[in-house]
């Protein structure tokens, strides 16, 4: 008995995973400024440290020899790799497959990075370019996905892991709400928007005709409503500051974040603090009545370390 046809199968669904939505709708989409999905994994992530999940999994379809005649990638490309050597899960969506919609292919891939981030205690990076759910699903099933994905655990997550949204397209409905349920988020000026249903869908319900960067543009988010943290140049930059924000950050609640080996105790003139750094650690006034502030010792105490060890960004030695 020969595996050569199931072989064959295997390398021809990864080749067409690759090819993503295929050269066609590549290229448009980079007309429009914007890198694909697998390029922004590339440009977040440290060299060759991408380890993709589920490169195969897609709708197939077969003759009835049972080769396979036909395979669409799902638009949901996740995985594990590292930023700055530290592991995390990112999760991309691929909009030259179906708009990237998230119930187009398989809802439910983009779920398991989300559970696979909790599981291990790694941050999770949402890169987010998604049209919303599908009225084609829906008129399929003859039913909806309300009152919601019943194992997406968003609010555990929040309280536990780094997450971090970025809008890199025009993110309808539940793509606007991964990018906004997150503790720092951030979107490109004049290429990313983010509401509830986009222009057609007001024009029809309210008869206002409005364009998308007026609708949800960074103008609107990023300087206007605060639903986004910050606006970026282009998407380069967009990713280079979901990397800072991760520098100073743990891995997750139960750990403390890097070192940085620098020898200096903060002073306002290093740190842009207005107020001076305190012997326990504690930066500002505004710090010291947070409820979530730890003491020097519950902090050593926790991690096993001492205090010969480096100083950590919050606990300056």
């Amino acid at each position: 008995m020969s595996w050569q046809r199931e072989v064959d199968e295997i390398a021809e669904r990864r080749a067409r995973a690759r090819a993503m939505g295929g050269e066609a709708a590549l290229a448009k989409h980079r007309a429009a400024g914007k890198l694909s999905a697998r390029e922004r994994i590339e440009e977040l992530l440290d060299t060759d440290s991408f380890r993709e999940i589920g490169t195969m999994t897609g709708a197939a379809a077969y003759d009835e020899s049972g080769a396979l005649t036909e395979f669409t990638p799902s638009n949901a490309i996740i995985g594990t790799g590292r930023i700055d050597g530290r592991k995390i899960v990112v999760s991309a969506d691929d909009f030259t497959i179906r708009g990237g919609s998230s119930e187009a292919t398989i809802s439910d891939k983009w779920i398991y990075a989300e559970q696979l981030a909790l599981e291990l205690g790694l941050p999770l990076v949402r890169l987010v370019d998604t049209a919303g759910g599908s009225v084609k699903l829906l008129e399929k099933q003859q039913s909806t996905k309300i009152p919601g994905y019943p194992s997406w655990e968003m609010t555990r997550m929040m309280g536990e892991i780094p997450v971090i949204g970025v809008a890199l397209g025009a993110c309808a409905g539940q793509g606007a709400i991964k990018v906004a349920g997150a503790h720092f988020s951030v979107m490109p000026k004049g290429t990313s928007q983010l509401f509830a249903a986009g222009p057609f869908v007001v024009r029809e319900g309210t008869g206002v005709d409005v364009d998308k960067e007026a609708l949800g543009g960074a103008a609107v988010h990023a300087r206007g409503s605060g639903v986004v943290d910050n606006e970026a140049r282009d998407e380069a930059d967009a990713l280079a500051q979901v990397r800072r924000f991760l520098s100073f950050l743990p891995q997750n609640v139960h750990t403390l974040p890097p070192a940085t080996g620098h020898k200096t105790r903060p002073t306002a003139a290093t740190t842009g603090c207005s107020r001076p750094f305190r012997a326990n650690g504690a930066a500002s006034t505004t710090r010291a009545r947070s409820s979530r502030r730890f003491s020097t010792a519950t902090a050593f105490s926790r991690s096993g370390a001492t205090k010969d060890d480096p100083p950590s960004p919050l606990w300056p030695g």
